[in-house]
């Protein structure tokens, strides 16, 4: 799930800059109301999982069901983010959180059992989300929790665009290969990227798998 917003109307929120939060994930309702109590005033979710978009109209109804007459703007976009637009994957979800492009590896088998569809969806690459949707973004925050895909999403990203809109990037990085299908030296790529085109690195392991 990747997600977006636009401008904060201030700026109290170091973590989230001046303008703008790109965000992937949708289970709780409470996370739509936390941008919003941040003062955000856009948010762009892009998420492919049937289930997580279901939740997610869900959750932005229940939102909207207590706030009828804020101007809290959320765009949905039901595709997968990927390397290039116009595409069809195949993704693999169980129905409860877990969803990714990449085959699925034994240890998450074994963690969340084997009961996964697989369904096509189309893809859209994280320039043309730039160019369509956050022109008007500065300072933006980005989140990105792929299981595993987040190189893919950004390796094609241009660079200096990327820069110009967002300052902080959000990514939850796979470094397990038994969970996903990944390539085990795509965290490197990713980071070294991502330090060439000027973002500091803040670590934060969240165990031995990411």
């Amino acid at each position: 799930c990747l997600i977006c917003s636009d401008q904060p109307k201030v700026d109290s929120f170091a973590v989230f800059g001046g303008r703008g939060l790109f965000i992937l994930s949708t289970m709780n309702a409470m996370v739509v109301f936390f941008y919003h109590d941040c003062n955000i005033d856009k948010l762009i979710y892009v998420e492919p999982d049937k289930v997580a978009l279901s939740k997610l109209h869900k959750n932005i109804n229940t939102f909207y069901s207590y706030n009828k007459e804020d101007d809290f703007s959320i765009d949905v976009i039901p595709y997968a983010c990927s390397a290039e637009s116009n595409n069809t994957v195949t993704l693999h979800a169980n129905g409860c959180g877990q969803s990714s492009i990449l085959n699925v590896g034994s240890k998450t088998i074994e963690t969340v059992g084997s009961n996964f569809q697989e369904y096509d969806v189309k893809t859209v690459s994280l320039n043309d989300l730039i160019n369509q949707k956050c022109q008007n973004f500065e300072k933006a925050y980005m989140c990105i929790d792929t299981q595993g895909y987040e190189w893919e999403i950004l390796k094609t990203a241009d660079k200096a665009q990327l820069r110009k809109h967002f300052c902080y990037l959000d990514i939850e990085i796979m470094t397990d290969t038994s969970q996903y299908s990944i390539d085990p030296n795509q965290w490197r790529y990713l980071i070294h990227d991502l330090i060439a085109a000027n973002f500091l690195p803040l670590l934060l392991p969240m165990g031995c798998t990411e």
